[in-house]
């Protein structure tokens, strides 16, 4: 998983990002930009090991209260509203074997209590029963929300399908 950094102020939008957080970034005993690295790929770890271990709950322990999924054809608004979606997943846990979940974000933002990321997922799992492969990618976008303990959670996610990641 690569995540190149590059400081939010070095473009005229992150000048932008860069003002609108000034407050929170720029607030005494604000954890520095390292630390919010660490932190954000510990999120990205946990969200791999969530999907390869077929762990739902910890899949929606990720998530803001406020959490939204913007896909192709729905937006869904809230974290109980998305984790009632993923209950089919939990079905499906047993019959599949999940083989491969790799997050590769081409960039990652950090402005203050926010960070952005964008790049994309790919996935593939086995049907156990079948032995059938299945898999696919999308490109994705996140915000990320820095939590009061300094670790950070899926505030908003947009994802569409790539048919060239699969």
């Amino acid at each position: 998983m690569r995540t190149p950094v590059e400081p939010v102020w070095s473009r005229p939008a992150g000048c932008l990002l860069l003002a609108l957080a000034a407050a929170g970034a720029c607030a005494p005993g604000s954890p520095g930009l390292e630390e919010d690295l660490r932190a954000i790929e510990a999120l990205n770890q946990h969200d791999v090991d969530a999907v390869l271990s077929s762990d739902v709950d910890a899949l929606i322990s990720q998530w803001t209260d406020d959490f939204v999924v913007i896909t192709q054809g729905s937006i869904v608004r809230g974290r109980d509203a998305n984790a009632a979606l993923m209950e089919p997943a939990r079905e499906m846990a047993s019959q599949l074997e999940p083989l491969e979940h790799v997050l590769d974000f081409e960039e990652t933002i950090v402005a203050g209590d926010y960070a952005f990321q964008w790049g994309t997922v790919r996935s593939s799992s086995r049907a156990r029963a079948s032995g059938e492969v299945f898999s696919g990618g999308r490109k994705l976008m996140r915000i990320l929300q820095r939590q009061p303990d300094g670790s950070w959670k899926m505030h908003r996610t947009m994802a569409v399908p790539d048919p060239g990641g699969e």
